[in-house]
């Protein structure tokens, strides 16, 4: 992981572009997630907006963007010490207006305040202490960025952390 995301952000790469259906997209990241999760004990949740058109992506980039986003919220819940709680990881595909698709994965895990949002996506930062690189989400900005992409942060401690990733798409006529 720690050489993979050391790739993503020095090496110089152009992005292989080619279209890909959003919903299939979101469907194929929940099959290479569903193990790892049900493993963990976590229950998964998928709700796919059908009407979300295709996107011209590097599937592989933004997969890996998203995974880690998905790790990211598995490992809420794995670190989070309220055990009475149902943990629980979700993502949404949502067909937005201006050609927007989002994709949104929501856990009720440890959550984060707001001092720990702001720090997020800078270098070397982790609250994984040794189990973390500190670049996961500061690769993955980086990837979403380069496709014209947007990612926000919503979290409360204790109750958990909404990651919403925006994606440009074009409307093709039918």
């Amino acid at each position: 992981k720690i050489v993979l995301d050391t790739l993503y952000n020095d090496k110089d790469r152009k992005l292989r572009r080619r279209p890909v259906q959003a919903d299939r997209f979101a469907e194929e990241l929940i099959d290479l997630m569903r193990p790892c999760i049900d493993e963990a004990g976590i229950r998964l949740t998928c709700h796919i907006d059908r009407q979300c058109g295709p996107l011209t992506v590097d599937a592989d980039y933004l997969q890996a963007a998203l995974i880690n986003i998905l790790d990211n919220a598995v490992d809420a819940c794995l670190f989070d010490e309220d055990t009475s709680k149902n943990f629980q990881v979700d993502l949404k595909t949502v067909f937005e207006k201006d050609n927007l698709i989002r994709f949104e994965v929501r856990d009720n895990g440890v959550g984060m305040d707001d001092e720990v949002i702001k720090k997020l996506f800078t270098s070397f930062f982790s609250t994984k202490g040794h189990r973390g690189t500190g670049l996961g989400l500061m690769v993955t900005r980086k990837l979403i960025e380069e496709h014209s992409g947007t990612i926000d942060v919503k979290s409360e401690p204790g109750k958990g952390t909404t990651v919403i990733v925006r994606m440009p798409f074009q409307q093709t006529n039918p």
